[in-house]
């Protein structure tokens, strides 16, 4: 599974989070019946087992919650599809997933299964979809099936809800006014815009959060942090760790800086000086002068030893050191 997938389905495993995608994605006929507005993340229960084929798991991965309503329980799943093709036979998948959930709750039932007025939950079934190409499948089963007309009545007929992120813009996804939202924004700007386009507009709408929603946000963040820019982050923070809004801020000026100046690749600034050839070379000004620009953007040591690749130990002092910023 890629590390956008595993960022994805670590924060649906989040029912706060979760409950803000159904907010965001989920038809509007459905809010309604459900009356969502009024559904609140205590009744959502996220099921620890996968209903996924180990043939499939490469492919596909699966988060199912049971939803605990006045009108009665439901299931709730959500496919997420790994690769950047087309599954033309994902009706048929989401069938095959459908029967799994329905027989596990049938086993699990007793000898209430036996009774006339036992009735299977319903399930939503939802497919989440983030590849490059259109996706050009159908939704419905009956259009994988031969000789539907014919056969009306004798074959399954749902659809599953799709949703492909690369239909809603960073705007729109802000405009969900939501941590959710927010952060899919920042997934939205791997096409097209970079982190600085759109940071003056997500952390506007952040500091309007509420305190929960705002720390919602940030533990979150990091996720995608590491997945748009492709600095691998997470190993040296302390366990918990959440950042804060001037940080955040902080780590996209750096990875902006990164890009128009060709941080891997090194500065030319009357000579040449790489900065991966300096970050090896010891205590070099090229090293100092990265440093003390990150501390003057509000990052702390251990964010610039992260991205630097320097140890914890040669940022404090090189820190320390004076160096005068230009």
């Amino acid at each position: 599974m890629a590390e956008h997938d595993k960022g994805i389905r670590r924060i649906m495993k989040d029912r706060t989070m979760f409950l803000e995608f159904l907010q965001g994605f989920l038809p509007s006929h459905l809010q309604e019946a459900l009356e969502l507005h009024k559904v609140t993340p205590e009744t959502l229960v996220l099921q620890n087992t996968s209903y996924i084929s180990p043939a499939l798991k490469e492919r596909i991965a699966d988060i199912l919650y049971t939803l605990h309503h006045p009108k009665g329980d439901m299931y709730v799943s959500l496919l997420l599809e790994h690769q950047s093709t087309v599954d033309f036979l994902m009706p048929f998948r989401i069938l095959q997933y459908m029967v799994e959930v329905w027989s596990h709750h049938v086993e699990g039932a007793g000898s209430r299964k036996n009774r006339k007025d036992f009735l299977l939950p319903p399930i939503i079934p939802m497919v989440f979809y983030d590849g490059e190409p259109s996706w050009t499948g159908s939704v419905r089963f009956t259009d994988k099936v031969a000789w539907q007309e014919a056969f009306q009545g004798y074959i399954p007929d749902f659809a599953y809800h799709f949703i492909w992120l690369h239909q809603h813009s960073a705007q729109e996804l802000r405009s969900f006014h939501n941590a959710l939202g927010a952060i899919f924004s920042i997934f939205a700007t791997k096409k097209g815009k970079t982190l600085a386009n759109i940071s003056q507009a997500l952390f506007s709408l952040v500091d309007s959060f509420s305190t929960e929603e705002k720390k919602l946000f940030s533990q979150y963040f990091l996720v995608c942090y590491e997945i748009v820019t492709g600095q691998k982050g997470g190993q040296d923070y302390p366990e918990g760790y959440i950042p804060t809004v001037k940080e955040m801020e902080s780590m996209i000026s750096v990875a902006e800086r990164e890009r128009k100046e060709g941080f891997r690749e090194g500065l030319t600034r009357g000579h040449t000086r790489g900065l991966e050839e300096g970050f090896t070379r010891g205590h070099t000004a090229a090293q100092m002068e990265m440093v003390h620009r990150m501390r003057a953007q509000g990052l702390a040591f251990h964010l610039i030893a992260q991205y630097t690749g320097l140890s914890l130990e040669e940022v404090t002092k090189l820190g320390k050191e004076e160096y005068p910023l230009q």
